[in-house]
C-alpha cells in the first residue's frame, strides 16, 4: 500500500494530512477482508500489523554551500549520491539500527546507493509524519529521503 499526504508543513492536521485515521482504517479493512477462516477480525488486523513495515520517505535537501558548517563532516546529504538515511540523536526520525536494516538490505540487493544524513545535535530538524499516522497503531518504521 502506498500513501501520499499533503499538509506536512503545517503539522499534518488537515483531513488529508498524516494525522488523519486514513492509513489505519485502510489497513484494518484490508486485513479483515483477507482474514484467515479461523481468526477474528482483531486477530487478522494484529497479524497484518505484525508482518508489515512502513517506509516513511520525503524529499531531502543537500548541503547548502553557504551553510556547510550546519552539517556533520562525514554525514552531509550530497546531491546524486543516493538515498539519504536520516538520523537524529533526539529520535525525530524513525531511523534506528533495527528499522534501517531492511532498507539497507533491499538497497544492496537492488544496487541502490545509500548515504547517511545525521542532523547535528545543536541544530533544529523536522520529523517524520509517520509518527503522526501511527501514534495508536504499532508499526515498524523506516524513514529516509530521496535527493
Amino acid at each position: 500500500m502506498a500513501c501520499a499526504f499533503d499538509h506536512e508543513e503545517i503539522g499534518s492536521v488537515s483531513a488529508v494530512g498524516a494525522e488523519s485515521n486514513f492509513i489505519g482504517s485502510c489497513i484494518e479493512r484490508v486485513a479483515v477482508a483477507l482474514k484467515l477462516q479461523d481468526e477474528t477480525e482483531a486477530e487478522a488486523y494484529q497479524r497484518t500489523l505484525a508482518s508489515s513495515f512502513l517506509l516513511s520517505s520525503d524529499v531531502g535537501h543537500s548541503v547548502h554551500p553557504s551553510f556547510v558548517e550546519k552539517h556533520e563532516d562525514n554525514h552531509r546529504p550530497l546531491m546524486n549520491q543516493g538515498i539519504a538515511i536520516k538520523s537524529n540523536a533526539k529520535q525525530r526520525y524513525a531511523t534506528t539500527s533495527q528499522t534501517v536494516f531492511p532498507l539497507r538490505r533491499i538497497a544492496a540487493e537492488a544496487n541502490v546507493p545509500l548515504q547517511e544524513f545525521v542532523v547535528r545535535n545543536d541544530c533544529a530538524c523536522g520529523s517524520t509524519s509517520a509518527f503522526l499516522s501511527f501514534r495508536e497503531t504499532p508499526f515498524f518504521l523506516i524513514a529516509h529521503s530521496a535527493d
